[in-house]
């Protein structure tokens, strides 16, 4: 019989009769087609093969698929493939029901590979006749002896955003045992599918699969709910130029504050741009809260020492509002005078027109790194130990917003700070504070050891609810030191690690991120990561001692920026990965890139990420690191700076400093 009449006979026997084979004698041929194949599924030889080889399917579970070729190993790719395209993240798993044995090698299992093009990466799970299951990889390693029995089921799974691609076995399709993992370095799309080499090139090898699936990896990334913020920003808003001049001249936002419709941002700069239009603007600007943004005409000359979070202060680092007054904002950081009128690191000054409020009164012997409204309270923090005088509360204070005095309301008597071999030096200092929901808690960060009377140590809990702050009960043996089994401190070059927090809408969680590096005395390099260091995590906020929810480690980059809503938890810094706990200062196995920021599932900590689960779901520029992240109705805003350039968010370019991710 001629090759073409055996190609229409076979044709003509339709697909219920195939049980496809080789055609000897043909030579090097392209995959018989086989239009029974559900889509997406093409079948296809690999490196021309001496014989070729075909697949089909049943119409209802079987896939049989025949092939030759010299082997997938060495220098050799020759094999028959039912595959599909590769997207994204995605497991395939089949059961082999059968196999001729045209070799004690010959194989017939899953497939994840680059293209159909020979030589391409890629890892594979097979049956052998005479080697049991094999997992295989790079044309020169592999895995194999584990015996097994007619049917058996495989499975390959790619994970994380680092091509981590798991291999598993099973004899009924529920108890799995792991076979071995690689990294493939893959673009998409790639392939995945079913396989077929025969490894003798003479003859051909026949396999039937059944209980097929590719599917999106189920792992421990999570496609974001409706209600989280969206990924992309808005492309309009204040910001600064997208270049620094010299290392010398990084500009930086450190914190941004709404106060009615009108959005205010301090920190270390000399002009923004918005749209053609730059606009002098000396370490404090405001602008509108909704689009346009438009930027106002209210521009304080604040002059001071020069800093960023690279140094011990900025030169604006902090601004709040008392009681809803937008009238007057109250300043905070290492300044010297306001629109020509001396002040030293605090000051009120008037939104309209930017002079300092004399009457109030403006001298901290160090710097104002933060301030916050509560009630007709004013609660200053920072390096400081005395302020307009008065010594009786160092770090922190509350003072009259009327007068710049010591009102009373709290007297904490904060000492203390990080001690142990080779830690870097790290004076006292209160850093960072935020106000619960409801108005009645405030979280502190810091440098000390003791607070109030009691053992704390990188942040605490005031109940500012009554007619004098208190120190509440909630603390952690897994950050305050009350339990050395705990790893609580990190490297020695940065022992002050808890530097930001965030409560969730119903302030039954605290949610912190931190810096820290590693814990101290621990690895770096391919080593589990332990403690609190270069993570974002949860805590319950009962008032007692606690233990966390959840920990994601970054990997061993700092996270400077937490908030939250209902159904994430935002943070941000200058990290790289997100998910990364087996790995510092790399992407580790089943991590995932998500650079400058990460939006987390509030239950679990688990990453949201892109469709295709190979990212995260937002990312920005990491620069110097986002330092402020402020929850309002209508979305999230970042503030950030302009390191080496940094200016994307979400894609989009022209948001150095400030991008701002809206509610859809």
């Amino acid at each position: 019989m001629g090759e073409e009449i055996l190609r229409k006979y076979l044709a003509m026997l339709g697909a219920a009769a195939l049980v496809v084979t080789g055609l000897c004698g043909l030579g090097a041929q392209s995959a018989a087609a086989d239009a029974t194949l559900p889509s997406p599924w093409t079948d296809t030889d690999v490196g021309s093969p001496a014989l070729a080889g075909s697949a089909s399917y049943d119409g209802t579970s079987v896939y049989t698929i025949s092939g030759n070729g010299v082997d997938i190993w060495g220098s050799d790719d020759q094999f028959n493939y039912l595959s599909q395209p590769l997207t994204g993240n995605e497991t395939i798993v089949a059961r082999v029901t059968s196999q001729t044995a045209a070799d004690p090698w010959s194989k017939a299992g899953v497939m994840i590979k680059q293209s159909t093009t020979a030589g391409s990466t890629y890892a594979l799970l097979a049956v052998t006749p005479g080697n049991g299951v094999s997992f295989q990889y790079g044309f020169n390693q592999y895995t194999s002896g584990v015996n097994y029995t007619f049917p058996e089921w495989l499975k390959l799974t790619l994970s994380g955003g680092n091509g981590d691609v798991t291999a598993y076995s099973s004899p009924d399709g529920i108890n799995w045992t792991e076979d071995g993992s690689t990294q493939l370095s893959l673009s998409y799309p790639a392939t995945i599918g079913l396989f077929v080499t025969s490894h003798n090139p003479s003859a051909m090898s026949t396999a039937t699969f059944d209980n097929v699936s590719v599917t999106p990896t189920t792992g421990p990334g999570e496609q974001p709910p409706a209600g989280v913020v969206s990924n992309v920003p808005a492309s309009n808003t204040p910001h600064f130029k997208a270049s620094q001049t010299s290392p010398d001249a990084i500009e930086q936002i450190r914190q941004l504050v709404q106060c009615g419709g009108t959005m205010y941002a301090v920190g270390t700069f000399t002009s923004i741009l918005k749209g053609s239009t730059t606009y002098t603007r000396n370490n404090i600007f405001s602008f509108s809260a909704t689009a346009p943004y438009t930027v106002t005409s209210w521009a304080p000359n604040v002059v001071g020492t020069y800093g960023t979070t690279a140094n011990t202060s900025a030169t604006l680092d902090t601004i709040a509002f008392v009681n809803g007054n937008c009238q007057d904002a109250y300043i905070g950081g290492k300044f010297t005078s306001v629109n020509g009128t001396a002040v030293q690191n605090i000051a009120e000054i008037s939104t309209t027109t930017g002079n300092v409020v004399t009457t109030f009164a403006s001298k901290a012997s160090g710097a104002v790194q933060t301030l916050l409204g509560v009630g007709n309270h004013l609660l200053a923090g920072g390096l400081f130990t005395g302020i307009n005088g008065d010594t009786t509360d160092p770090y922190m204070v509350s003072l009259s917003p009327v007068t710049g005095k010591s009102d009373g309301f709290l007297h904490l008597n904060i000492s203390g700070s990080y001690n142990y071999p080779g830690v870097s030096s790290n004076p006292s200092q209160v850093y960072n504070q935020q106000l619960s929901h409801g108005g009645t808690l405030d979280l502190v960060e810091g440098d000390f050891t003791s607070v109030g009377g009691v053992q704390r140590e990188q942040i605490f809990m005031l109940n500012v609810g009554g007619t004098t702050a208190t120190v509440t009960g909630w603390t952690s043996p897994e950050f305050d030191g009350s339990n050395p089994a705990y790893p609580y401190q990190c490297a020695t070059v940065e022992p002050f690690y808890i530097q930001a927090a965030a409560w969730s809408p119903d302030d039954s969680t605290v949610y912190i991120g931190t810096t820290g590096y590693h814990a101290n005395g621990s690895s770096t390099g391919q080593t589990a990561r332990t403690g609190l260091c270069d993570a974002a995590a949860a805590f319950p906020a009962t008032q007692t001692s606690v233990l966390h929810e959840w920990v994601n480690y970054t990997g061993c980059d700092s996270l400077y920026a937490a908030a939250a809503d209902a159904n994430a938890a935002y943070f941000a810094g200058h990290e790289r990965y997100s998910m990364n706990p087996d790995d510092c200062d790399a992407l580790g196995t089943n991590g995932y890139n998500a650079p400058g920021m990460e939006g987390l599932d509030p239950a679990t900590g688990n990453l949201y990420t892109n469709a295709a689960n190979t990212a995260g779901y937002y990312s920005r520029d990491r620069g110097l690191g986002a330092d402020d992240e402020l929850m309002t109705g209508a979305g999230l805003w970042i503030a950030s700076d302009n390191l080496d350039g940094s200016q994307m968010c979400g894609g989009v370019e022209n948001l150095s400093g400030i991008c701002f991710l809206p509610y859809s």
